[in-house]
């Protein structure tokens, strides 16, 4: 197992650096580490991410994916013909296949088309992206709300990672269409939505986070006020360091300030500073853009 482990933290360290070098070694190596169910479902992981986003060679990554299906430690089980399935079809839809879906159950279509619409972002693909997600998201509502899937179901952690992604990438462009814009938003919300479910106080809070950024860019600044405000209520009630801290209260500054809050804003972005100035010094580099974005 620690084998295995290692190899594949390290496939993942370096596949954003050196992809190609990283799919030959998990290609020759990933059949003779790999000794239980749990390191097959790693590997298909990091095969649909790898093949998918970081190569865009869909074909090759199918027939990787199912040369998994052939070692010893696959048993067959649900979960890894669940996500054997799902990390095909978003090959496969990836590619242009128009029954790449077909014969998928509810929530392995909506896992299939995040994982895609993460695919098509970090490609630089945002039409496919969002209308990926879109997609995803029209499946998971029904007449009653959202699907009652399990808390636990890979279908939320996909589709947050998603969302994430994709409103993220949406919110560095320097301008967006409405379409462009009502997709960012789409996505937060999605993202927020399935780390309520699937994740922690620190996911939810980071999505609050991530939702609040979006409103802003979406012109909606009031609104954006409120995500901050609740991310900042989970970093009161969870005990949060500064550094969640900081980007709570950056948040709710700009948003202030885009809403011609004077007041609000100079004492948001005295709270933020607060916890800026306690924030320690190899974190400092991942909260430059929000302090400077404070004036």
């Amino acid at each position: 197992m620690a084998g295995f482990q290692a190899f594949i933290d390290a496939a993942w360290s370096e596949h954003t650096i050196d992809p190609e070098g990283v799919a030959m070694r998990v290609t020759r190596a990933g059949a003779t580490l790999a000794t239980q169910p749990a390191d097959v479902l790693a590997l298909l992981r990091l095969t649909g991410h790898l093949w998918g986003e970081h190569l865009g060679r869909w074909a090759e990554g199918v027939a990787q994916l199912r040369t998994w299906a052939a070692l010893p430690a696959w048993d067959g089980g649900p979960s890894l013909q669940d996500a054997l399935a799902c990390h095909v079809a978003a090959l496969q839809w990836c590619a242009g296949r128009s029954d790449a879906l077909k014969g998928l159950s509810s929530p392995q279509v909506v896992t299939a088309l995040a994982y895609a619409a993460a695919a098509m972002t970090g490609r630089k693909e945002r039409a496919r992206a969002i209308s990926a997600y879109g997609l995803a998201w029209d499946e998971v509502q029904d007449e009653d709300g959202l699907a009652q899937w399990p808390h636990e179901a890979p279908v939320w952690r996909a589709l947050a990672v998603a969302g994430n992604n994709l409103s993220t990438e949406l919110e560095e462009l320097p301008s967006r269409s409405a379409a462009e814009t009502a997709a960012m938003v789409q996505a937060a919300e999605g993202g927020l939505m399935a780390w309520r479910l699937a994740g922690t106080w620190l996911h939810e809070e980071r999505a609050e986070y991530r939702l609040s950024c979006s409103l802003l860019k979406a012109g909606r600044p009031r609104e954006a006020l409120v995500a901050a405000q609740r991310c900042a209520a989970l970093c009161q009630a969870n005990d949060a360091p500064p550094f969640e801290r900081f980007f709570a209260f950056a948040a709710q500054a700009q948003a202030c300030r885009a809403a011609n809050d004077a007041e609000g804003f100079a004492a948001r972005r005295k709270e933020a500073l607060h916890w800026h100035a306690q924030v320690p010094a190899d974190e400092q580099q991942w909260c430059e853009s929000d302090r400077l974005a404070l004036g």
